[in-house]
């Protein structure tokens, strides 16, 4: 078996690595111990295995990185999902020069020492740290990580996050901090990460956004804040020029909007309760084509000029006989409309769809009344 590249013992129930156990196993290059019970692993179990790229540890109960592994220097992918490791420290990944993968979710990690990923050259791309119970994020943390390209936090319970911890990772593209704590967002986060698209912190306690979060050298595609409690949202001139989707769902205290000059090309406002001003895109600069209103309680005024452009317009559950302002609507878009939501809105059509909706591909009338 020396040729053998792969090699796949997960489920099997496996309790002792003993020392020595893969040393005839020269060539292999992933090993995959997932799900078993809670090993042993002995300090020279991977002694002959030393060009190792891929390793997988997952579901065994492990609650510490085993010592073992540290001289698998060659390293790319290093995966402890799914075990009981409470720390990681400046040893945890210190050997690893050449890792990409540093995946640690569901793990019960509280604490990362200051330093801990900044290994010298380091190659890190991902790292996931989702499903841990991690309170805090300092400077330090996730800093000057150039090649760092998505990080993942969502799914613990932070609660603060230091203005400087993303410092110098100048090629982070994607973050998660979803479904945490926050209820503050340091107004220059983000304002060195010019290659940051992608952003999820839905599902917090944010109250309050900085206009000056939203730097203009940011180029965000992808920014999710819904379910928080946001009340006012502004957007400056010159900010958030390249945004393609915007979503602030179900912020049931959100009552002003102002979109400046971003050009946003869809934008969920679904379950809003009491939004009472928005500033729309102006006409130079309007790309809006996608509004989602679902469940809104209040009216929503949306320009003649914003309707005329739209592609895709989701009306469901709003009571449209009551609401006069919806209703006018229907007879404002778009002849290019190819999506329209009209589930449950309690409104008598009389309305020929070949006709003022000739290009209709996706049309949801049902549960009208």
């Amino acid at each position: 078996m020396s040729n053998l590249i792969t090699l796949n013992l997960n489920q099997n129930n496996l309790e002792i690595l003993s020392n020595n156990t893969f040393e005839l196993l020269t060539n292999l290059r992933t090993l995959i111990l997932g799900n078993n019970k809670k090993i042993e692993i002995h300090l020279k179990t991977f002694v002959g295995i030393e060009f190792l790229v891929s390793i997988n540890l997952g579901g065994n109960r492990l609650d510490m990185i085993p010592l073992s592994i540290y001289n698998l220097n060659e390293l790319r992918s290093f995966n402890f999902d799914n075990n009981q490791i409470r720390k990681i420290d400046k040893f945890s990944i210190r050997n690893f020069k050449l890792l990409t993968d540093f995946d640690i979710k569901h793990n019960l990690i509280s604490d990362i020492e200051p330093g801990s990923f900044q290994v010298h050259n380091s190659r890190l791309n991902r790292i996931y740290l989702s499903y841990n119970r991690l309170q805090n994020i300092k400077s330090g943390h996730f800093s000057n990580l150039s090649n760092l390209f998505s990080l993942f936090l969502d799914h613990n319970l932070i609660s603060s996050i230091d203005g400087n911890s993303f410092q110098g990772s100048n090629n982070l593209n994607t973050i998660y901090l979803n479904d945490n704590c926050i209820f503050k967002i340091p107004a220059r986060l983000f304002s060195s990460l010019r290659n940051l698209f992608f952003v999820y912190l839905n599902n917090n306690l944010i109250k309050h956004i900085s206009s000056n979060f939203f730097h203009s050298r940011i180029y965000l595609i992808e920014l999710s804040l819904s379910n928080n409690r946001i009340e006012n949202f502004t957007i400056e001139k010159g900010h958030l020029t390249n945004i393609n989707y915007l979503d602030l769902s179900a912020n049931y205290n959100l009552r002003v909007l102002n979109f400046g000059s971003s050009k946003i090309g869809k934008l969920n406002l679904n379950q809003n309760k009491i939004i009472n001003s928005i500033v729309w895109p102006k006409d130079e600069g309007n790309t809006l084509r996608t509004i989602y209103l679902k469940q809104q309680s209040s009216a929503i005024s949306i320009p003649k000029n914003i309707l005329e452009n739209l592609f895709e317009l989701d009306l469901s559950y709003i009571s449209l006989e009551r609401n006069i302002l919806y209703k006018k609507y229907l007879n404002s878009f778009n002849e290019n409309v190819y999506d329209l939501n009209l589930r449950e809105c309690q409104i008598k059509l009389h309305l020929n769809f070949s006709y003022n909706f000739p290009s209709i591909k996706n049309l949801d009338i049902s549960f009208l009344n």
